[in-house]
Order: C-alpha cells, then structure tokens, then sequence
C-alpha cells in the first residue's frame, strides 16, 4: 500500500521554513483570526502611552513589533518579520542539499547504484513563485499547509516531473521529536516534527526516456499497473533549527538571539526610514530549517493524497530509552548561560519548557532532573504482504532523536529503545509474533538510508491470522493498531459567509476501506473543548444583556461560536463530560467513503474530529476535551493525542458581505477619491480597512510593493486583480493574501475599487456590486 509497496525513491537534505511570524505568533495576539485584522484589544493595552489604536498604528506599531521585549525574550514580531512564507528544499550543495539517496525495488532490492541518485529534489511554486506554507488556522500548530507547484527529481535527463494536484498537510505532528527532559535543547520548536505527503495522478507525471533510469522505469510501470493511480511523494520534517543566517544560507544579516534581531530590524527600518520609505536593501529573512527524510513511491487505488494509509498504530504505552542512543545528560547551568540554542532564546531563563513526558512526580522540562523521560513513540502505518512474507513499516514519525547535545550541529543519533518486536494480537489475548527491527534497522543510518521505512521479512505456517498489528518494546505493548481510522484531503477547509461545502472522509478498518462503516464529526473549538449546545433557543442571550429563561431563571453565558452547522449525516445532541453538544454521524458508502456537509454560521476556527466505529456497533464516549496539544497525560490509550487525532480543520472568513454596498454608496454620494481608498486601507475607515493589516503584518511586500502607497497600488492593479481573484486563492501559491484570509465582500471591495482606478473613477454610471460582472482590467 502506498510507498509501502515497491519500488521506492528516497531523499533526505532540508527544508527551508520562511513564514512571517507577525500572524502566528506564539507569545502575545498581534492578529484577530475571525475578524481578519489586528487585534486592537490587546494592542490598545500595548506599546506606547494610549496603546497601539487605529488611529496611530503608522507610527506606533511596526517599532514596538521589532523591538526587544525582555518580558517575553523576544520581539513581537517573533523571529522572522520579513518571511515570505516560502518553503523549499535546500540546495546549497555537499550536505547541505536535498538529494535522492538510492532505492528499493523489493525486500532484498536496495538499490545504491541508478542514474537518479545524487540527483536534486525540488520543490517549487506556480507562476514562478516558491511553494508556501500557510496555517488555516495561524495561531494553531495543527493546521499548516503547503500550496505548491511542482516537485521534481533528478538531473540532467534523468529527472522525474510532478505537478501539484493535491496541496500537502500537515500529519502526524509529534512535539516531543527530540528525546531530552533539558528545556534548554527542546525550546521554543526545535523539537516538533510533522509529515507531509501529496500524490499525483500518473497521466500528469513526466518520466525520464526509458534506459536512462531502471529505478524510474521501474516506478513508471509500478504506477500504471492496473489497481495504481500514480505516484505518491512523503517526507518527514524533523529537529529543527533556528537562527542559521550564513549557515544553511547566504543571507548577510546573521542574527544569532532574539537581542541580535531587535538591533538588526532596528537598522533595517532606520535605513528605510531615512531613505523617505524606498531602501528595502537592509531588510532580511531569518528562515528555520528542518532535517527531511522522505520517499517517493506508488498511489494505489483507494488511497488519499494526502494522509498516510495502511493499519495505524499509536502509543499505546509511555517508554523509555536505555541504549546508546538513550537520553542526553543535563546540560549545566553554567554551560547553559554560556551559550544560546538553535531557536535563538538566550538560554538561561528561558520560559519554554520542552514538551516531554516525565516519570511521574517530575517537573515536565527541568533541566535538573537527571531521569530519562518517558515518551510515546510516533505513529505507524504498516502493511502485512502475505505474498512477499513481509510487514513493512513506516516509521517516519516514530522514534527521537537525541537532538541537541550542546555542540552545533545537533546529534540526529536516535534514541534507543532496544529491539522492536511486531506480533498481531489475537482476540485471546496472545500474540502470534511476526519479526524483529533491531536498533540498526531504526537507528539514524538506517532512518536516514530508508526514510524510516523497514521491511521486515516473516514465516508463519498458514495464512497470517486476524489479529491487531501490535509493536512491543521491552516487553510491552508501545504501540497498537487502531482497528478503525479515518482521514480526508480536506484537511484545511475555508468558507465564506453563507458558504456550504461537503466533504469527504475515508474510513478503513484494518487499513483496507470499510463499507458502512460510522463516522462522528464532532466541533471542538480553539480552547480545544467540545462547544456547549444550547437547545432551547429562547434561553439563549442576545445582545450584551442575558435575557431569562422561561422560568425567569437567569439565562447561562452566551454559547462560544459554533462557526460551522452540519448538513448531512444524522444530526443529534449528545452529552459527553458534562458537556451537551451537537454532532453528526455519518455511513460509510460501498469504498468507504462518508460525507460531511457544512454551512458557514459564524466568523472563527473550528476543528471536526472523526471517531470511526463499525456499523451496527455502539460509538465509544466523546472525549470532551480530545484536542490535547502537549501530549499525552492520562492513562492509554493515547489516540486523544493531536498527533494521533483524525480531524479536518475549518475556517468561516469574516462576515463581510455588506462592506460592497457601503463601499458604492460612498463612491456615489461625491465621487471622492480620497475617500474610496481611505475606505480600502485604513482601519479608521466606515468600512474597517482592509490593505493595512498586510501593510503593516507582511513586512516583506514593501520589497515588490507598498500597500499603503495609493499610488503604487493604482499602477499595479492588473497584479492585484490576480492575485486576489478566487482561483488563484483556491490552490496557487501566487496570492494575495498568503494567508487566505481574505473574505468574498472584501475582495469583491476591491475589485470595485480597481475598476474605479482603470477606469478613471467614473462618476457615472453609478457604481454598484455588479459593475464588475464579466469585466476585467487585464488585456
């Protein structure tokens, strides 16, 4: 199944992250997610006297976002304020690119010697953009998401073309990557890790001439054999590192802490500053860089793009390493004040701690706990090949690394659990064993070798009994299949006011599609809690003041948003930890596949988690507070976990279907120019402002364009008419904004207002809504 089968490509190098951070940031709430703005509550408490405001942010917000604040050791705009949100695979050459590392043609088939190995793999954008990462949801770690153009491997003839045809999504996210109780070596980031993969229909694909490669050749008719779609590409992003300026790149400004970059942004926007706001020559990326391991295989029928298949197993048990590889001492305080970690925090006094499982009693993150940590090992999909006599596994996600030992760079050596033993548990309660992986099989040269995937042969007297696939390490059960698992390539849904959309989910059982099976979808919001239903209507507040209930009792607290209302499915209420809440149940058709209807109710971000169970069956309680994001603290097991959740993101745009007719009606009543782009860019404006918030969030367009300069907006309206239209916003990864956060009645606003420009602001006929319909600036 997928790059389980054979043959197989893999790749290791890099990866460059180049998001702005001024959205997301991890520290104070610069952005208002539902209303697609800066959050003028928290910045009116913020900066100078008066706060930050609407009416002064020109002058007040960009020197309070860059400069050092000792109270959170960091800037405001965190660690990159000029980022792109690019994202490529490194290539700077030696061991510093991103290249094919060899191949698998069968079990015993490594493949070391082919005319695509040492050949580069690219990812690139469209229209000669990079490919870019953006979080539906961009104060979630949960939701990110790679819209791309392009990924190709090999050189010089001997290259495998793939254009995008599903966006890639963030899975299996594993915050506790770097195995160490030392919050010094695991803050803020450096220790999440995620996997990535996408697929592209064979037809699409561009081969090598045959001859050139028998690894490519291999593949190609691997991949339009009858029972395939074509080829699946999966990589894993792990041990990340921060402040690498001239290092992993060839950028001059090299900050090495959160101190260096207040004083290099501070140059940086005094120089543009002093140049009357035109010399952008000083300002600067500061980009993070993953390790990847990743592999290019078959697309089977049946299978997602996007989410990894096969029978899923999770932690089933916390562990702890013993071997070589096992945990890293301590660093001492005095070692610690001596230098500065990778993520770029001045270590001493760092306020981060390292997202790990420790024995219990023990501080999470003490850097003077000398007890290994206990942990949950990554997931992973496996496949059992009963003709080949093999389980292959992989295990991408599934075992630390020791990380940071104090000295750059860092020890990718994995933690060793001692030898892994995979069995299939029967429904008696015994194992029927079925191999081996030894620590050599896992360790780093073999992870890095095989992108984590193992191939473990077996010899059972019969057919390979009905039984749950089960890991065991040091004679206990660390990681258990999930008899059911449900994914979509939805993952990252966005809808407008009045929007509806379906969806669909794949729902396996024993990893091969499950016909009939049910699915719950239930809403969990951003405080990751089942959201409260309220039933009855007439109790429900409206307006600042909580009306009674039909009693004259005092009505309870407003219910928190509930953003998305279900369509299909079986809609009921059900109670779960005290906590009364709408869900949907939905079947299963005859390939498994189930789908979600949704309508837009209100501006936000909700997360639909999925709980498969087989038709006919009774559905487990709800967990009403599933979405753990640090880990797993209860008792197994541990699929409540975010790295183990099924789930699709969603985000409802802000309700701004009014602001088109207020924005004609102030063009009609004076034909003011003045006032038309007031209304476009400043905040202060009737209709809120839209331009402003990139202006002042995304840095990096005063390199190629000023969004608060009238004038060089009115020259370059054909681009903007592009990179604003809703296809380029749907897949591309040239638009405007990255983010995606630009609802229908503010596009449509600016639209209106580019039509007034390449017109010449025409007073009549009279600007309406529709002015647009069917016309377009560009010739």
């Amino acid at each position: 199944m997928s790059v389980l089968s054979f043959p197989r490509i893999y790749f290791k190098g890099w990866m460059e992250w180049d998001p702005c951070t001024l959205n997301n940031n991890d520290f104070i709430t610069t952005y208002d997610g539902g209303r697609a703005s800066l959050d003028w509550d928290f910045l009116g408490a913020t900066g100078p006297t008066g706060g930050i405001t609407p009416e002064n942010f020109q002058t007040t917000f960009r020197p309070w976002a860059r400069s050092y604040d000792p109270a959170i050791e960091a800037t405001p705009a965190e660690w990159n304020m000029f980022g792109s949100h690019s994202v490529t695979f490194v290539q700077n050459g030696g061991d510093q690119s991103t290249l094919i590392t060899g191949g698998a043609t069968g079990p015993n088939g490594i493949v070391t010697n082919d005319a695509l190995i040492g050949g580069e793999v690219t990812l690139q954008g469209n229209q000669g953009t990079p490919a870019v990462l953006v979080d539906n949801n961009p104060t979630s770690f949960w939701s990110s998401q790679i819209y791309w153009g392009a990924i190709s491997f090999g050189n010089a003839g001997a290259v495998i073309g793939v254009p995008m045809s599903y966006r890639m999504h963030s899975r299996w996210l594993n915050l506790n990557r770097i195995y160490s109780l030392d919050s010094v070596i695991t803050s803020p980031a450096s220790s999440v890790a995620c996997c990535f993969q996408t697929a592209i229909p064979f037809a699409e694909v561009t081969w090598p001439a045959p001859g050139v490669s028998d690894l490519a050749d291999q593949l190609k008719a691997a991949a339009s054999a009858p029972g395939a779609q074509g080829i699946m590409v999966r990589f894993t992003a792990y041990v990340n590192l921060y402040f690498q300026n001239g290092k992993l790149n060839d950028i001059q400004t090299q900050p090495h802490n959160y101190e260096d970059l207040a004083h290099f942004l501070k140059v940086a926007w005094d120089t543009w500053e002093a140049s009357g706001e035109t010399d952008t020559s000083l300002f600067f990326s500061n980009p993070c860089y993953s390790h990847i391991v990743g592999v290019a295989g078959v697309w089977n029928e049946g299978e997602l793009a996007s989410a990894p298949g096969g029978r899923y197993l999770v932690a089933e048990t916390l562990v702890t390493a013993t071997g070589p590889g096992g945990p890293t001492a301590s660093v001492s305080a005095a070692h610690a004040a001596s230098r500065t970690n990778f993520a770029g925090r001045v270590q001493e006094g760092s306020h981060a701690a390292a997202l790990v499982m420790s024995p219990p009693g023990d501080a999470v993150g003490a850097t003077s706990n000398p007890l290994p940590p206990t942990v949950p090992l990554g997931p992973v999909v496996a496949q059992i090949d009963q003709n080949l006599g093999v389980v292959s596994l992989d295990l991408n996600s599934t075992i630390p690394e020791r990380g940071f030992p104090g000295e750059e760079p860092p020890d990718l050596t994995k933690a060793d659990f001692g030898p892994l033993s995979i069995g299939l548990l029967l429904a008696n309660g015994s194992i029927t064993p079925l191999g081996e992986i030894g620590y050599d099989q896992y360790g780093m040269t073999a992870y890095e070798a095989s992108a984590g995937i193992v191939d473990v042969p077996f010899s059972l007297s019969g057919p390979v009994p009905e039984g749950v696939l089960v890991v065991q390490a040091q004679n206990q059960i660390a990681l258990q299949e999930q008899v059911f698992s449900a994914q979509t390539d939805s993952r990252g849904i966005y809808l407008d006011e009045g929007a509806q959309t379906t969806f669909d989910v794949a729902v396996w059982e024993y990893g091969v599609p499950s016909p009939g099976a049910n699915v719950i979808i239930a809403r969990y919001g951003p405080s990751y809690q089942l959201p409260q239903n309220y039933g009855d209507l007439s109790i429900v507040p409206a307006g600042p003041t909580a009306p009674t209930g039909p009693t004259g009792a005092t009505a309870p607290p407003a219910p928190p948003e509930q953003v998305v209302d279900f369509t299909t499915g079986s809609v009921t209420n059900v109670v779960t930890g005290g906590v009364t809440t709408e869900i949907t149940t939905v079947t299963a058709d005859g390939n498994g596949i189930a789908t979600v209807g949704l309508s837009a109710q209100t501006p936000g971000f909700m997360v639909l988690g999925f709980f498969p169970y087989a038709a006919g069956a009774t559905a487990a309680p709800l967990p009403s507070a599933a979405l753990n994001p640090q880990g797993p603290t209860g008792p197994p097991p541990y699929n409540t976990n975010i790295n183990n959740w099924y789930y699709a993101t969603v985000r409802v745009l802000p309700f701004d279907s009014d602001l088109p007719q207020q924005f004609c009606d102030l063009w009609n009543n004076g034909n003011n120019q003045d006032a038309v782009w007031n209304f476009i860019y400043f905040p202060t404006s009737p209709g809120g402002g839209i331009l402003y918030l990139y202006d002042m969030v995304f840095s990096v367009m005063l390199e190629h364009l000023q969004l608060g300069n009238r004038t060089a907006m009115e020259n370059a309206i054909n681009s903007l008419w592009t990179m604003i239209s809703p296809n380029s916003a749907s897949e591309g990864s040239w638009v405007m904004p990255i983010t995606r956060d630009l609802s229908a009645g503010k596009r449509l606003v600016l639209q209106l207002w580019i039509y007034l420009v390449a017109n010449g602001y025409p007073s009549s006929p009279p600007l309406t809504v529709n002015s647009i319909d069917g016309w377009t600036p560009i010739t």
